[in-house]
């Protein structure tokens, strides 16, 4: 099955979140009719829905919101950076599920994983690091791609075994999947870690650098190559580390 405009494969399974100013829907089960049109389904969550409404889709498929909305707590550790907030869900067992986001998105983000999981009893603790909206930033207001924000996510899983957990799972997206991979390089708890599930991490920085250039601007490869070289120089960095 084919998008119309695009001619690409359309995608028929998945959840996808709706949003317009005052308002949030689930959209899924798209379904091409005759005339090029596709069809969804529609869960309306927030608001209402109508004829010339500006949207725009949220990959989340969870609107904006405080923690009990989806049946999570707020949940405040002791970071060596100080105090952090993280998204509980309580469980039936003793294995817990850490979650860790990517850049610029917060809990929402991992809250469909929360939903998978869910059922199968793990007590669930989506949590931050520095920079995010809410912690206290670091000198710099950059993220550093997992290179410091693993003691972040330390003190998380510490505070995880202190609350009853006697093994840890870890579920991380995008930089999230590197601050995970740095926990599991430099921390002694990675002894604790029975299991880790990263989706799209950023592992390549040089490649993800010059996909971004090629497909967002239009700058030349070979500028970007050039631009790439000069950073690492100027800032005495190597593109591999």
């Amino acid at each position: 099955m084919l998008d119309p405009a695009s001619k690409r494969p359309l995608k028929t399974s998945g959840v996808w979140g709706l949003s317009w100013d005052g308002g949030y829907a689930r959209i899924s089960n798209a379904v091409r009719e005759s005339g090029g049109r596709v069809r969804y389904s529609v869960d309306v969550m927030q608001g209402e829905l109508g004829v010339g409404l500006v949207c725009g889709l949220d990959i989340a498929a969870f609107p904006p919101g405080l923690p009990e909305a989806v049946g999570m707590s707020e949940v405040v550790y002791p970071t060596p950076f100080g105090e952090f907030t993280g998204w509980f869900a309580p469980g039936t067992g003793s294995t817990w599920l850490v979650c860790v986001h990517g850049r610029n998105t917060m809990h929402r983000e991992m809250l469909r994983t929360v939903e998978a999981t869910r059922g199968h009893g793990l007590p669930t603790l989506s949590v931050s690091y520095r920079n995010d909206e809410g912690n206290p930033p670091t000198d710099d207001g950059l993220y550093h791609f997992g290179r410091d924000e693993w003691r972040d996510l330390e003190a998380a899983i510490e505070y995880a075994l202190a609350s009853g957990a006697t093994d840890i799972v870890i579920a991380a997206e995008s930089i999230g999947g590197v601050v995970a991979l740095w926990f599991m390089h430099e921390s002694p708890l990675r002894e604790r870690v029975r299991g880790i599930v990263i989706e799209s991490p950023l592992l390549d920085m040089g490649s993800a650098v010059l996909w971004v250039g090629e497909n967002t601007s239009l700058i030349p490869t070979p500028v970007m190559r050039l631009g790439m070289a000069v950073t690492a120089r100027r800032f005495h960095l190597t593109w591999a580390d």
